[in-house]
């Protein structure tokens, strides 16, 4: 594995969030790193392309394993083949990214949705981000994987504060135990 792709690896295994705030246009590894994260907001007028194929190039950066489970076989291959530069509101129709902003309120956005996420309970965070990012997984797997999670969330005090929370009609105060 590249140090590039490294990077694309290690976006999707660490335990945190990672939101990718895109300014502007951005092409080859570029998107496919920006994919490799966990939400994308991008700017309304924000530019997207798998710029590759122009060059006589495969995608990197894990970009033949996100593109595909972000927009589809088809579509991927549409957008590798091609090359073509694709618009922000195509982008978003396509789910390519998540939400996108007029350029005076993405960083205001991408700020609250931090917070936020910062005020979650971290393991159910982590291990949710976790069993996501691996969707190799048979249904049976995945319940197996469920049935050892769930407990472990459970038995947090993350989890109690959560259910006290909502007892209460109140936000809860995670602290990440």
């Amino acid at each position: 594995m590249t140090k590039v792709g490294q990077v694309a690896k290690r976006i999707t295994t660490i335990e945190k969030p990672i939101i990718a705030m895109v300014n502007g246009v951005t092409a080859g590894a570029g998107v496919n790193l920006m994919l490799a994260c966990d939400l994308i907001y991008a700017v309304d007028t924000a530019k997207f392309a798998q710029s590759f194929a122009k060059v006589g190039l495969i995608p990197d950066c894990g970009g033949l394993y996100f593109l595909p489970k972000a927009v589809g076989v088809h579509k991927a291959k549409e957008l590798m083949f091609t090359a073509d530069l694709i618009d922000a509101a195509t982008a978003e129709k396509m789910a390519l990214v998540n939400h996108i902003f007029p350029a005076a309120e993405l960083e205001d956005a991408v700020m609250q949705m931090a917070e936020r996420l910062a005020a979650s309970a971290p393991l159910a965070i982590g291990l949710i981000k976790k069993y996501l990012n691996n969707t190799a997984m048979t249904l049976d797997e995945v319940l197996e994987m469920e049935a050892v999670a769930q407990p472990l969330c459970m038995g947090t005090d993350d989890s109690a504060e959560g259910i006290t929370a909502f007892k209460e009609k109140r936000t809860p105060k995670f602290t990440g135990k």
